[in-house]
């Protein structure tokens, strides 16, 4: 699930700060200030504005959002900070730390090892609630008890997504809650959006980014420049560049229309290739995988969805393998490399990606990156859309492919 919220009175520091990305902070006291704290949540994995348990996609981008929401300009007015998976230019070098000088703490908070638990926000948005981190939380009841045990520690509001199930079944009966979403009767925004990120996550991404700057009494001529100014974040559903492909591969495929690569020559050889999108994508939850395929049909609704994922921990694989399965089944090409292990959570698990590839039809195994690598190469076609997804080191494949 995805969660955002904001707390009041925990003494932090003189600058607020945005925290992205499951970091865990206590509270403390530092230079005698008290800032209020705005932390989203997620438990599973979509891609969503927010902080707080719930899928890591979602809560990064609405935490952004947030902090986006609090000062359109990030050097301008109050100012504004945060903490969390993100990495921005304006970040705090080598952290995901925004310093701002605004009233406001936002956190993007992670339900891993119950670490969500500490805080006690005034405001909370949670996106979603689904089975994640089972290595930690055995079972979904225990899931959907730390989600509401965290939600009663809301001093003000909670703003919970009436379109997700989770949400639905475990926050059905809280009384101090703003319901939002599409399918559900919610917030009625009364605003005409052009959101550029893409995919139906977003958009209720941005119903609960609305939801929550209204109960904090933001105009809403700043909640539409903002969220139609938003472009995105680090590694969800970011375009990190073009690979191109030289002509001999693509020689017998003419680019067509829109849905054709963007022509690009190619210095050295005297070769001329074309140029094709590759996406960073932190997807590891199947929600994720399906959400971020849905936003590429619809911003590329010409290409060819080429997917190379490395799922993320074994004890996660096994979990959550048939819902892999049938997210995965959805792009075009597949490429599964093998599980990224983390160290200190894995315990020798029987578990293989030959087990999730032996389900999809066309699937391809690599061993690891490197080969995922030499393979795309090998078989990539100028009408593809490339997204590189996981939570492993499978970004680092994203961003050296587009190199010449």
């Amino acid at each position: 699930g995805l969660a955002m919220a904001i707390g009041g009175g925990d003494t932090v520091q003189t600058m607020i700060n945005v925290i992205c990305g499951g970091m865990f902070i206590t509270s403390g006291q530092r230079n005698g200030k008290a800032y209020r704290l705005l932390t989203t949540a997620t438990a599973s994995h979509h891609v969503s504005y927010g902080a707080s348990p719930a899928p890591q996609s979602h809560r990064t981008t609405q935490t952004r959002l947030g902090v986006d929401l609090k000062s359109p300009s990030p050097f301008q007015g109050e100012g504004r900070g945060e903490v969390g998976g993100a990495k921005e230019s304006e970040y705090v070098v080598g952290s995901n730390l925004l310093p701002g000088k605004g009233e406001y703490f936002i956190i993007e908070a992670c339900e891993f090892s119950g670490h969500f638990q500490t805080l006690a926000p005034d405001y909370l948005i949670i996106t979603n609630i689904d089975a994640d981190h089972l290595d930690f939380f055995k079972t979904q009841e225990n899931i959907d008890s730390a989600f509401y045990e965290f939600a009663k520690k809301t001093k003000k509001k909670v703003i919970a997504c009436g379109d997700d199930v989770g949400c639905r079944r475990v926050l059905g009966d809280f009384k101090n809650i703003i319901w939002y979403g599409v399918e559900e009767s919610g917030v009625e925004t009364g605003l005409t959006l052009s959101l550029q990120i893409p995919g139906d996550h977003n958009v209720l991404n941005a119903l609960g980014v609305i939801a929550t700057a209204r109960e904090l009494e933001i105009d809403d001529k700043i909640i539409k420049q903002v969220l139609e100014s938003f472009t995105g974040t680090w590694r969800r559903f970011e375009l990190v560049g073009y690979y191109t492909s030289p002509l001999r591969q693509l020689a017998d495929s003419p680019m067509l229309g829109e849905g054709g690569g963007i022509p690009s020559p190619l210095q050295g050889e005297g070769r001329v290739g074309y140029s094709i999108p590759v996406i960073s994508d932190y997807a590891h939850h199947p929600k994720e995988i399906t959400a971020t395929i849905q936003a590429a049909r619809e911003k590329y609704p010409d290409k060819k969805i080429f997917v190379v994922f490395q799922p993320h921990l074994r004890h996660r694989t096994i979990a959550l393998k048939q819902g892999f399965i049938e997210s995965l089944v959805l792009a075009d090409k597949v490429i599964v490399c093998e599980i990224y292990d983390v160290a200190g959570r894995e315990h020798g698990e029987d578990i293989s990606s030959k087990q999730i590839v032996d389900a999809i039809p066309g699937a391809i195994y690599a061993k690891d990156v490197q080969e995922a690598e030499q393979m795309i190469r090998d078989t990539i076609h100028q009408n593809d859309l490339l997204i590189i997804m996981g939570a492993g080191d499978i970004d680092d494949l994203a961003r050296r492919i587009i190199l010449l």
